[in-house]
């Protein structure tokens, strides 16, 4: 699965509120580094059911690395 597909997710795309995407890389268990313009964010996909989902998305803060 090519990692830059969850870009086109409606809910996704929502969040990052149309912020330029510089790059997504998959880090395994539904998790991917989103490189924006400015900063790098972590984006959790998590289900709650079988088929429904939230994404969570954490940007990086003092003391913690996203890399």
């Amino acid at each position: 699965m090519d990692p830059d597909s969850i870009l086109n997710d409606d809910q996704l795309q929502k969040i990052l509120d149309d912020q330029q995407v510089d790059g997504v890389e998959y880090k395994g268990e539904n998790t991917y580094v989103i490189s924006l313009e400015e900063e790098k964010v972590v984006a959790i996909k998590e289900y709650y059911s079988f088929m429904n989902y939230n994404w969570s998305i954490y940007t990086e803060t003092a003391g913690f690395d996203i890399d």
